[in-house]
């Protein structure tokens, strides 16, 4: 990817494409362009597709579209940070490349903006397409935060909008590591540093289809959630994870593991129960990724503590 150039715009708005469907990027694109407000930039890199995608994005003569290409795939989390190299607006704003926002998504989200100005990270309810009902996650700073570090993530990654002075102060980027749950790494790496909101609204449908990383690659997903929402809650509570972490890639790179590396992520779960229950601020219930802790006692060796463990009600 070649070039920069100076934004004068209040918003940029960023987009990786790769190998999306041209209906799908053309919907995308679109609803961008089609917003009421309309002072932005929106930013797009494709990362190396072989289809048609670069066709689609040259066919639109609008001068907020600023088009950068990786000149052979890198994957999401480095071209998302491409993308956040690229951004210089006061406010960020991000999109997925077959997702659609309404028209007024924009309008709506800077009036919030200049209204609440202790908010750092800003979301909305989004519509899942087709027929999948709304997602409608918390709304004030303190839900928000606490499903994110016990739960999953509470910020829809083509919903979401930040302030730029948070990207340049704590030099934010995506944790290149990841190849998937690189967005909810993301917004955990901010909870102890800003606050959030969502608009109880809906104003972006997201597409549900087979090119979908959740469908695609969901084992991989659900290990690095894992793994995200595991350091997180190591540095919100000061709790030492590196063994835990260390079985973790073990799974991820499909290795066994001992029942005493999984007796250690029960002993780390329960350290961080502990803390919730002396928190007045968390005052909430750990909920334990269950469908990664079936993958770990996949991936155990069988011996005694190994049933002792899986017998023993309430360990997680």
């Amino acid at each position: 990817m070649k070039g920069y150039f100076l934004s004068n715009r209040k918003i940029n708005v960023l987009m990786p494409v790769y190998n999306t469907q041209e209906a799908y990027l053309r919907e995308a694109i679109e609803s961008i362009l089609n917003q009421t407000y309309s002072d932005f930039d929106l930013i797009i890199v494709n990362d190396g597709s072989t289809n048609n995608a670069q066709e689609v994005i040259l066919s639109y003569k609008d001068d907020r579209i600023k088009y950068f290409i990786n000149e052979k795939n890198l994957g999401l989390p480095k071209t998302r940070n491409k993308l956040l190299e690229l951004a210089k607006a006061e406010l960020i704003a991000f999109m997925d490349s077959d997702d659609v926002a309404n028209s007024d998504r924009f309008e709506k989200q800077v009036d919030f903006f200049d209204k609440n100005p202790e908010v750092g990270v800003l979301g909305s309810w989004f519509q899942i397409f087709p027929d999948r009902g709304v997602v409608d996650y918390p709304s004030d700073d303190s839900a928000i935060k606490k499903q994110l570090l016990f739960e999953c993530s509470a910020i829809g990654n083509s919903t979401a909008m930040i302030r730029y002075a948070l990207i340049e102060k704590y030099n934010l980027k995506y944790d290149e590591s990841y190849n998937s749950a690189e967005d909810y790494a993301f917004w955990l790496s901010l909870v102890d540093k800003t606050s959030f909101a969502n608009i109880p609204e809906v104003l972006v449908d997201y597409r549900w289809h087979t090119g979908n990383i959740s469908k695609t690659d969901g084992k991989m997903v659900s290990i690095n959630a894992q793994k995200a929402m595991i350091e997180a809650q190591s540095n919100f509570f000061n709790i030492e994870d590196k063994d835990v972490i260390a079985m973790i890639e073990k799974i991820k790179n499909n290795q066994k593991i001992t029942s005493k590396e999984l007796l250690g992520l029960i002993e780390f779960a329960a350290k961080v129960k502990e803390n919730i229950k002396t928190s007045k601020f968390l005052n909430c219930e750990y909920q334990f990724n269950h469908d990664f802790y079936k993958l770990a006692l996949k991936k155990c060796k069988k011996d005694f503590l190994y049933f002792k463990i899986l017998f023993t009600k309430g360990s997680i």
